[in-house]
């Protein structure tokens, strides 16, 4: 990381109206000029990293003798702060924080008296790994994951996700650097942890090696330690799919089609893109938003994620991890999500899409084509030919919640032809079974359960609501793009 020292100019205020601010890497030179004077510095704090903050006398004849450092979050609040932990009487914190945010480093003299120039810097480095199941670190097959165990009897967990019946080979070996591990061992665990198997010197070089054929797709752990529990440094685990129909993309956006043979894909990083065969494949998207298509397929295609024995077409015998976007092919086809944020493109055909759990967006482009939003606030685009009917579906009164970031956003919909049908919907939840709506155009409720109404906000958007339980508040809402007027027959009620 590149080094650069600031030097404070006009006295920084002791308050979040600091016009100081400062990165990871750099350093400032400041002056408390009189007693109960304290400088604050603002800086991004990152989830995922430690910060070590050090706050020094800067070593002249008027240095700051007794440094005395608080931290503060975005508000001004006080979160930490240190006295002598440094050299001497200088002050050292370590600071983990849980998500990324603004903060606040206060430097000041001990109990306000003590005056003078002081050092200010922060350094980071990736947060220590937690040694259980509970580890949000992840890496994927076909890449690399560094880090370093930085005390003794250090042990850092990794996430991998792989396909079952495939046969991987994971190393943990130094990096190289004058500070690498010299003698890794390894430890490979379930998505649980429970321990599978391990080794010590099955590599090149005292590296550690497992070999392991899985028997589910899923989670699993790699549990890196050093094999003198001593021993510290920097190590570099790689885990390698060894079939060889097995593709692995770059880091950037690839493009991986299903033929001659191969079956398993690795996207890595990137935006990558799998252009799905007749054969049974497995893709792994990696990081970025990564997309499956169908638009090659012969026939028609439904491609279930809860529940794959629902498949059809070339979706049969297909396994998905870390993919985010689904494009279906020329036919009338089916694309039900699960409990992710799943992005679905209808194709070229008239389509039924279902979101089920998350906040998902279907677009069924081309065709009459059939939207079924389910639970999340979902955002849904008929798509293709405004004078084609588009239908958007609701099963139960929790499909779309109240309020802008609860409710469904229908982006396309085209009075007297498409159709939003809510007779599924329990109108009244006072009585017992199934009733029907009662539209009441721009009309405001009147307390009398089963009324469904729009209004056009100000934002130049069309809310529909719809009163359930008749205490004259919304239960149920919709939001469409755009100003427009609507009708009854607009629904299916």
């Amino acid at each position: 990381m590149e080094m650069t020292t600031f030097r404070e100019g006009a006295d920084a205020d002791a308050s979040t109206s600091t016009t100081y601010s400062f990165a990871a890497g750099d350093t400032y030179l400041g002056n408390l000029h009189v007693r109960g004077d304290r400088d604050w510095y603002e800086i991004t704090l990152e989830e995922g990293f430690t910060y070590e903050i050090r706050l020094e006398g800067d070593q002249t004849n008027g240095e700051l003798r007794d440094p005395y450092l608080r931290l503060f979050d975005a508000d001004g609040s006080f979160v930490r702060r240190d006295d002598d932990s440094g050299p001497g009487l200088d002050s050292y914190m370590q600071f983990t924080p849980t998500e990324t945010a603004t903060y606040y480093i206060s430097a000041g003299g001990y109990a306000d008296y003590y005056t003078g120039r002081y050092e200010l810097s922060v350094e980071s480095r990736p947060a220590d790994l937690p040694a259980d199941r509970f580890s949000d670190a992840l890496m994927y097959a076909g890449g690399t994951f560094a880090n370093e165990l930085e005390t003794g009897s250090d042990r850092d967990w990794i996430g991998v996700e792989l396909f079952t019946d495939r046969t991987y080979q994971i190393d943990v070996g130094g990096d190289g650097s004058a500070s690498e591990l010299d003698d890794s061992f390894l430890r490979f665990r379930t998505g649980d942890g429970t321990f599978l198997r391990g080794n010590d010197n099955g590599g090149p070089d005292n590296d550690a090696r497992v070999t392991w054929t899985t028997t589910e797709t899923g989670l699993y752990f790699i549990d890196v330690l050093a094999s003198n529990p001593a021993d510290t440094g920097n190590y570099v685990v790689t885990v390698e799919d060894t079939g060889s129909d097995a593709e692995v993309g770059t880091a950037g956006a690839d493009s991986m089609q299903a033929m001659n043979g191969t079956t398993t894909f690795y996207g890595l990083d990137g935006n990558d893109t799998l252009l799905a065969g007749t054969t049974a494949e497995a893709f792994h998207g990696g990081e970025g938003e990564d997309e499956v298509s169908f638009e090659n397929a012969t026939g028609r295609v439904m491609e279930d994620l809860q529940n794959d024995r629902f498949d059809f077409g070339d979706a049969v015998g297909n396994s998905y991890l870390s993919v985010e976007v689904f494009r279906a092919g020329g036919f009338a086809d089916q694309l039900r999500g699960d409990a992710d944020d799943n992005t679905f493109f209808g194709g070229g055909f008239s389509d039924r899409l279902y979101g089920r759990a998350g906040n998902d967006k279907l677009d069924g482009e081309t065709g009459a084509d059939a939207l079924y939003g389910n639970a999340g606030a979902d955002v849904l685009t008929g798509g293709g030919d405004p004078m084609q009917r588009d239908r958007f579906i609701y099963f139960q009164n929790s499909d779309s919640g109240v309020g802008r970031e609860n409710r469904d956003v229908i982006t396309d919909f085209v009075t007297g032809v498409d159709r939003i049908e809510i007779g599924r919907l329990d109108a009244d939840t006072t009585r017992g079974g199934n009733q029907d709506f009662d539209w009441i155009g721009r009309t405001g409720f009147s307390g009398t359960p089963g009324e469904l109404r729009y209004f056009n906000s100000a934002q130049g958007n069309t809310i529909i609501q719809a009163d359930t339980d008749g205490d004259g508040a919304s239960d149920f809402e919709i939001e469409l793009t755009g100003t427009m007027d609507l009708a009854v027959t607009d629904f299916l009620i």
